[in-house]
């Protein structure tokens, strides 16, 4: 039954996926087409799981309507003031906790809808931080298993909402650093929030074990803007890490796989949710502490592929310097050569044209 779930959300994902890019090529917007990705993946997961669902509206078009809203509070957000930001997505949560639905109390809701605000800011501010890291795509996949594992046994609407979003791995495996977009991220967080309260049966621990699954996602912001605080006003040269692409994201995958798992486990399937909610926090702390070592920023980073491209302009100038140089140097010759040739056949026109001189007629004519 999981299994058959996971395939359709994955199969919903991908025509998601091929949809938006006709529609984006389409308009002509070929070098955006990155930032709809996770538009596209966050509707065509919330149609699978309408689709794969028993329940008759399981998905209300309200939910559709706030994934909207969450997504143009992405495209505003970049013509905000930075500390007015986050006030972009506050529309998208509020419509998200407006929303009814049998089985899931009002105040659930509210803290749905702080969670999303909260997040969809935190996981925006990454997405821009890691703009040409594409960490975004690689992460969402892994925190996205949350509400599929998060009850024993597993959840059908939880696998389709897996699958869908592993649909990303198409585009990413061709482009490793494709963006999702501000607008994108908003809208996954909100897909996701919107799925995990429908699994989470009103319980508070649940709802910390799907914010705590989004690991570095939401972490990594804090602890860079705690850092910045730190260092402002000091000055200090950034190191870089010279790993490789491949090493540094999967140590981030390993990371937040192990978060994921943790915050499973322990805390969703634990009976002692205070002790649970406790260790939890304690574990964030950490993380958070160790999030930029997990996922450097961008500027700390120096890629082996930017490292190869920079070996190779350095090895053509080099060459171009050599080229030059030794066009410059027989340049030089040949102008001190000529120098001197001229100088020669110079001296003898002097002497011939001496005796010349006294041999001609006024008129140029010369003696018969």
């Amino acid at each position: 039954m999981h299994t058959e779930a996971f395939a359709i959300g994955l199969l919903f994902g991908g025509f998601g996926l091929l949809l938006g890019a006709l529609i984006t090529f389409a308009a002509g917007r070929v070098q955006r087409a990155d930032g709809g990705l996770g538009i596209w993946i966050a509707g065509a997961a919330l149609v699978a799981v309408e689709y794969t669902s028993e329940i008759t509206e399981l998905v209300p078009l309200w939910v559709f309507a706030a994934l909207g809203l969450l997504a143009l509070g992405g495209l505003a957000r970049p013509r905000l003031p930075v500390p007015l930001a986050p006030a972009a997505f506050a529309p998208g949560a509020v419509a998200i906790a407006l929303v009814p639905y049998d089985g899931v109390s009002g105040g659930t809701r509210v803290a749905v809808g702080v969670l999303v605000f909260v997040a969809a800011a935190l996981m925006a501010d990454f997405e821009q931080a890691h703009a040409t890291d594409g960490f975004a795509l690689w992460l969402f996949p892994v925190s996205a298993l949350v509400p599929a594992i998060i009850i024993d046994g597993g959840t059908e609407p939880g696998w389709t909402f897996a699958g869908a979003t592993a649909s990303i791995v198409i585009n990413v495996i061709p482009r490793a650093r494709a963006r999702v977009g501000a607008a994108g991220s908003a809208c996954l967080i909100g897909a996701f929030y919107w799925i995990g309260m429908l699994v989470a049966a009103d319980r508070a621990v649940r709802l910390a074990a799907l914010t705590a699954g989004l690991g570095f996602l939401i972490l990594e912001p804090i602890s860079r803007n705690l850092g910045r605080l730190e260092t402002q006003g000091k000055q200090r040269t950034p190191k870089r890490i010279q790993d490789r692409d491949s090493v540094i994201v999967t140590t981030a995958l390993a990371g937040q796989t192990a978060l994921m798992f943790f915050a499973v486990r322990v805390t969703a399937h634990s009976k002692r949710a205070e002790f649970a909610l406790i260790v939890l926090i304690g574990v964030l702390i950490v993380a958070t502490a160790l999030a930029r070592a997990f996922v450097p920023p961008a500027a700390r980073r120096k890629s082996n592929s930017s490292r190869r491209h920079q070996r190779s302009r350095s090895r053509t100038r080099s060459q171009i310097a050599r080229v030059f140089a030794g066009t410059v140097a027989n340049d030089r010759a040949h102008r001190s050569s000529h120098r001197h040739s001229s100088r020669g056949r110079g001296s003898g026109r002097r002497e011939s044209g001496g005796r010349g001189r006294s041999t001609r007629h006024r008129d140029g004519r010369d003696p018969v």
